[in-house]
């Protein structure tokens, strides 16, 4: 319909409309069209119609944008709390990702080869078409092993769905036009008939683990284990030790079997990603420390751990064995677990060091670290200095300002570089802490590279040991003198989860009060209550502020800042408008 020179109104309007559609539905479709769009663009660039398809070309994207308007705001509103996380198709699938990609790029150029041979015998229509199916495939080919990170908003993809999309859409038209106007048909029919059960015999293990490990739904070992979960609890399953993503695991039935998960196969774009997603799933190598264990599971609200192989368990301590039988063992963790605590935080204000290791840290890498809620100062949102437990800072001058300026708050100092003092932690007057931290020994445990190519730390750092014994008893020395000294407050609260979306949370509250809530920070997270604010811990969740006496229970909803309805109205009368445009300008086409 594109390439017809008496292009009219009513096309261009369906065009958008339908390319509208396919951006609100997924945006790898949309950049399969627009490739698609691009590709014509190039045909006719040599000819006169050139200038009059550009024009067409810019109106469908205006106007499939426009009616896409639901999706891109919040988009661009709340793009940045997202984590932009990607996975390289090497990394995704280390076996079947690489042959696919290898057999792809083969079956690309030999079909190029194939034209090529019977370029003679083709007409120019068919030509065109044959290689339009073999650049479309290149093209996504490209995308599906790291491309995609050059696009606005690349980061957010995951690479490995361009290989999966790309495959049955465009390698089987390309089959069907070779096969019909090219000689040899049964030599090309055999030659794809292999290629694709080539392909089947690699996807078959893979197919077959997700069928097999279905299976297991129904058998009475895998509801047993169902049945020592409190619902009221949450349930952290490692992707190795748990096999989180097969295809019966508990992640995939939470709903159904009425428990909590707290991660998913795959968690990028979740606002916490980085500061705790990654050491429980792409790093679970932690969760063989006792201590670091407990932490992550504090963090997560995580009383239970599910592991399939038990005999992979190097340290049981501070968790007990619930329930074990053929298909996997239940662990239960032996402290406390809460959901909404009442909380004294620490501001960190990091000049030097890097602010998400020291989170790493003090939250995680430390005896007790789930006690230690630490704030970045680009998060404080209204919240007064002087209310925070304390201030840890890198800085000798940053620390004599605080000092100076607030003089009821701990100043605590690091040093990440040279131990000038006998102990890791100096007390040097009732409110100033020198501290020395080994930071340069537990960043080489830690990805130091961009956040997008996080694969690289999976896939090299994986098979190191967890920190070594002399960091930990550092550590540990410096947690027991800062909860002492500090005094640290961490008190359990009751609460009600309404719904996903709102929590209620037993009041009253005194003013300067801080309530964790382990949830993921967003944005559209608000609270009903007057006169308290809503921050983002350095490990991605929710701090709430009560800045005066609050006698009634806490309310927090999750409310989107412009309403979809809204947005929807808006699309279509933006979308309306432009049709009246397009008639306006009809001579134009």
């Amino acid at each position: 319909m594109f390439t017809d020179i008496t292009y009219s109104v009513r096309k261009i309007f369906v065009s958008s409309l339908l390319l509208g559609l396919t951006l609100l539905s997924h945006p790898f479709p949309f950049l399969m069209s627009l490739i698609a769009l691009l590709w014509i663009l190039i045909e006719k660039i040599f000819t006169k119609f050139f200038k009059r398809f550009l024009t067409i070309t810019a109106m469908i994207v205006i106007g499939s944008c426009i009616l896409a308007i639901p999706y891109l705001i919040p988009l661009f509103l709340t793009v940045k709390w997202a984590s932009p996380i990607s996975t390289q198709i090497s990394g995704a699938l280390p076996n079947f990702g690489k042959t696919l990609t290898i057999l792809m790029f083969i079956f690309c150029f030999s079909c190029i080869s194939i034209i090529l041979v019977n370029i003679k015998s083709l007409n120019k229509h068919i030509l065109l078409a044959l290689i339009f199916f073999c650049v479309n495939t290149a093209s996504y080919l490209l995308l599906g092993i790291g491309l995609t990170r050059f696009l606005p908003f690349g980061a957010f993809l995951h690479e490995v769905r361009f290989m999966a999309l790309s495959a049955p859409v465009f390698l089987i038209p390309l089959l069907i036009a070779m096969i019909k106007y090219i000689r040899y048909k049964k030599i090309l029919s055999f030659f794809s008939l292999c290629f694709f059960l080539i392909v089947a015999i690699i996807a078959y293990p893979k197919m077959g683990l997700i069928y097999i490990g279905y299976s297991n739904y129904t058998t009475n070992d895998y509801l047993e284990i169902i049945r020592f979960i409190d619902p009221e609890y949450r349930i952290l399953i490692p992707p190795c030790y748990g096999k989180l993503t097969e295809g019966d695991s508990y992640v995939t039935f939470a709903d159904k079997l009425n428990i909590k998960c707290i991660n998913g196969p795959y968690n990028q774009g979740d606002p916490k990603f980085f500061d705790y997603t990654v050491l429980v799933e792409w790093q679970e190598k932690w969760l063989r420390i006792s201590y670091i264990r407990e932490n992550l599971m504090q963090w997560g609200a995580a009383k239970y751990i599910f592991i399939r192989n038990p005999g992979k368990f190097l340290d049981s301590k501070g968790i007990k064995c619930v329930v074990i039988n053929n298909y996997g063992a239940l662990w239960m963790l032996e402290e406390h677990v809460a959901q909404v605590v009442v909380v004294s935080p620490l501001l960190l204000d990091i000049s030097h060091l890097n602010q998400r290791y020291v989170s790493y840290i003090f939250s995680y890498f430390m005896p007790k670290g789930y006690k230690f809620i630490l704030v970045p100062i680009s998060s404080l949102n209204k919240i007064p200095i002087n209310a925070f437990k304390g201030v840890i800072v890198d800085d000798r001058q940053k620390a004599e300002y605080y000092l100076q300026k607030y003089p009821h708050i701990y100043v605590i100092l690091l040093n990440g570089k040279h131990n000038t003092i006998k102990s890791p932690c100096s007390i040097v007057n009732n409110r100033f802490i020198k501290c020395y931290i080994p930071y340069n020994d537990i960043v080489s445990y830690l990805y130091s590279g961009p956040l997008e190519y996080v694969d690289e730390w999976r896939k090299n750092d994986l098979n190191k040991p967890p920190l070594s014994y002399q960091i930990r008893k550092t550590l540990s020395k410096i947690s027991n003198i800062l909860i002492l000294k500090l005094n640290l407050t961490y008190i359990p609260i009751y609460y009600k989860r309404i719904s996903s979306k709102e929590f209620k949370i037993k009041g009253p509250f005194s003013a300067n009060t801080f309530i964790l809530v382990k949830e993921s920070y967003f944005p559209y997270w608000k609270l009903l209550n007057k006169g308290g604010y809503i921050t983002r811990t350095s490990t991605g969740f929710i701090l709430i502020y009560i800045d005066k006496d609050v006698k009634e229970d806490v309310v927090l909803i999750y409310d989107k800042i412009v309403s979809f309805a809204y947005l929807q109205m808006v699309s279509m009368g933006l979308f309306i408008l432009f049709s009246f445009i397009l008639l306006k300008l009809r001579f134009l086409l």
